[in-house]
C-alpha cells in the first residue's frame, strides 16, 4: 500500500490487491480513537467496487472494498445494532413512567 497525503488536500493511496489489481483510493472521512482509526472513501478504476472502508487497529490495517449497495447495507446493519443497544439502555435505565410500561413492570 502506498500512502500519499497533501497538507491541505485529500489523502490518496493505492491498495495493491492479492490478484494484482490496484485500487486507487481517495479518503473522504475519518474518525480516530486512541487505539484505532476508521476511514472511508472513493475507489477509482476498480469496478464494481467504488467505496472502501479502512480500519487501522493496534498496528493492523484492514481494507474492505465495497459496492454502493454493500456499503449502504453495512451502514444499515451497524445503525440497527446501535439503535437496539440504545433503546435497550433506555428501557433498562429509565423509571417505568418514562418507558410507557405500567408502574412496576418493564416490557421488552
Amino acid at each position: 500500500m502506498t500512502d500519499q497525503s497533501e497538507e491541505d488536500g485529500p489523502v490518496e493511496f493505492i491498495w495493491e490487491l492479492e490478484d494484482g489489481r490496484r485500487a486507487n483510493c481517495v479518503q473522504v472521512i475519518e474518525q480516530e480513537f486512541p487505539n484505532q482509526r476508521f476511514s472511508a472513501g472513493r475507489i477509482y478504476d476498480l469496478p464494481p467496487e467504488d467505496i472502501y472502508l479502512r480500519i487501522d487497529k493496534d498496528g493492523n490495517t484492514n481494507i474492505h472494498l465495497l459496492r454502493k449497495d454493500e456499503a449502504a447495507s453495512f451502514a444499515w446493519c451497524l445503525n440497527g445494532a446501535i439503535w437496539s443497544l440504545l433503546t435497550s439502555q433506555v428501557v433498562d435505565e429509565k423509571p417505568d413512567e418514562y418507558n410507557g410500561a405500567p408502574t412496576g413492570t418493564v416490557e421488552r
